[in-house]
């Protein structure tokens, strides 16, 4: 049974380095000073599999969780500088790039940094602003108080690459004038308002969230309740529903298409535009980079194992996003 399943992970190295790398991400969420430990014992077996040899298929999962302890490095050291700013005030530009919820009186999104005097372009924040008319892909220019997160919701911020909120009272509107998301939140706005004309407000807000991945019109409570308990993969728009859509969608394309080239071109476009209009969340890039590496197997006529694909899209994540995994 041993030999077998050595066998079909050496055969598929991709899943290999997922598996690895997401153990060692979780274990390194958990327990801050095993990132050194891994970052050790990764060079140590690189240093011996190099000495023997080895191929580099079998090198190539240690290499990735090298990096994936590099990037969890990095991260614990941003985490800390960000922390330095907890009580702290800082005057900001920033986009919304998801809403949670909103109400008649305030509106809670998660948001990236444009510009700003200690926060870096780019920073994720979850903030709380004090107006409800606000949409995903608006620009402002505002004071931000700012918060460590630190709380029984940590793990939820981490996952989505966010390590500090901000609470907003007074901001400007400006305009980015970016084309292509105003374009991908005017198709939005179309399929929510199609929704909420058709059916009743309970009704549509469970659509809108199935269709968009749009749960702001949830309850507040109720939202953060689906996500601590780990269901929000069935509440709201996910790699499920993602991958149900590509595999709907590829057989069609198969049956009208015989150029690989074209195939790939029209599903990676399909996956990216899925995945826009979604509103990039976590779950759906998840299952997007997965479709796109297939989608990329067809220009170059290999036969793409989903087990590695997989594993190729897990290990890129979480490259980039370690603590994607909590």
């Amino acid at each position: 049974m041993g030999e077998i399943l050595k066998d079909y992970l050496l055969k598929r190295p991709m899943l290999l380095s997922g598996i690895l790398c997401a153990l060692v991400s979780a274990i390194c969420y958990h327990y801050k000073f095993t990132v050194l430990v891994f970052g050790l014992l990764s060079v140590l077996s690189l240093a011996v599999l190099i000495c023997v040899k080895a191929k580099f298929k079998t090198l190539f999962p240690f290499v990735a969780v090298g990096i994936v302890v590099l990037s969890t490095l990095i991260t614990y050291g941003n985490i800390d500088k960000l922390n330095k700013l907890d009580g702290k005030t800082e005057q900001c530009s920033i986009i919304l790039t998801n809403i949670n919820y909103k109400n008649g009186d305030y509106t809670i999104a998660e948001s990236e940094v444009i510009s700003g005097d200690k926060l870096k372009r780019g920073t994720k924040l979850f903030v709380i602003f004090n107006d409800y008319d606000l949409n995903i892909g608006d620009s402002v220019k505002c004071e931000a108080k700012l918060q460590s997160v630190d709380d029984e919701y940590k793990n939820l911020y981490y996952g989505e690459g966010i390590y500090l909120r901000a609470s907003i009272e007074d901001f400007e509107r400006i305009d980015k004038n970016d084309k292509i998301l105003k374009a991908v939140m005017g198709i939005r706005k179309y399929i929510k308002k199609t929704i909420f004309s058709n059916l009743e407000y309970s009704n549509a807000s469970t659509v809108t969230a199935l269709i968009l991945g749009d749960d702001s019109y949830f309850n507040e409570s109720f939202a953060f309740n689906i996500k601590a308990s780990g269901v929000s993969h069935i509440m709201v728009v996910s790699g499920m529903h993602l991958s149900v859509f590509v595999l709907v969608f590829t057989y069609f394309i198969e049956k009208l298409f015989y150029n690989r080239y074209l195939r790939g071109i029209m599903i990676f476009s399909a996956v990216i535009f899925t995945v826009a209009v979604c509103g990039f969340t976590p779950s759906m890039l998840r299952a997007g980079v997965t479709y796109i590496l297939m989608s990329f197997a067809l220009f170059f006529n290999r036969n793409s194992l989903p087990e590695n694909s997989l594993g190729a899209a897990l290990t890129l994540i979480l490259i980039f996003s370690p603590f994607t995994i909590v």
